[in-house]
């Protein structure tokens, strides 16, 4: 029997194919990282010490291809945008959010190494997958500097009536903004903010315990010191 292919959630403009998505309900087929847990789980571009232009490949290096559950072919073959939240599927041994510029490198010699595929086929087939997980992981990178700024706004409040509604309408612009992150961020995101909104509620409820009418509250002398008993 052969296994489903992964949901894809294409973005044509403001529109999606697969319409709003559930919070409780949506599909995960790879955890990413929370976007503070590791500093932003944004792909590392850096210097690397090997080059891709000189590696040479073995029979090993083509077990990497299969590895993951991001059908590659369909996406290569998108008219509209890739969505963010897939960006949570997997290719090459890693989620398509941490994919980097180097690994689209080493996958234009790879393709051709390992599959009956020439060079210029697999060079438009990873040109349009970069061009596409890119512009995905550009859209996240702003929503995950905005949910960290949210985090420290609500760090520094006071539990207050105010702060509680504050919580409320970020937990608002959330759903407003969650076809620009991963799953895994908006669990991220709507665990903290539900998190402090209990707390605020339980600090803004709390009232002090009354004195028992029976026992006297401390008295003053009239020169305003106690007494000393």
């Amino acid at each position: 029997m052969t296994a489903p292919l992964p949901v894809l959630v294409v973005m044509t403009g403001w529109l999606t194919v697969l319409g709003a998505v559930s919070l409780t309900v949506a599909p995960v087929y790879a955890q990413a990282p929370s976007p503070l847990d590791d500093p932003l789980s944004q792909p590392d571009n850096g210097d690397d010490e090997d080059d891709p232009e000189k590696k040479e490949f073995t029979p090993q290096d083509c077990a990497k291809l299969p590895g993951g559950n991001a059908p590659i072919n369909r996406l290569a073959r998108l008219e509209g945008k890739l969505s963010v939240r897939n960006l949570e599927l997997t290719y090459f041994g890693k989620t398509l959010a941490l994919l980097t510029a180097q690994d689209f490198d080493v996958l234009r010699r790879l393709i051709p190494f390992c599959q009956d595929t020439s060079s210029a086929v697999a060079d438009l087939l990873v040109n349009r997958l970069s061009e596409l997980v890119s512009e995905a992981q550009a859209t996240r990178a702003e929503t995950i500097e905005w949910i960290k700024q949210k985090i420290a706004e609500v760090d520094a409040m006071e539990p207050t009536p105010q702060s509680i509604e504050t919580i409320h309408n970020y937990w608002a612009e959330m759903l407003n903004r969650q076809f620009e992150m991963t799953p895994g961020d908006l669990r991220y995101l709507a665990d903290y903010l539900d998190r402090k909104r209990n707390e605020f509620y339980a600090e803004a409820g709390r009232v002090r315990t009354p004195t028992d009418m029976f026992v006297p509250s401390p008295t003053e002398s009239r020169d305003g010191q106690s007494p000393s008993g």
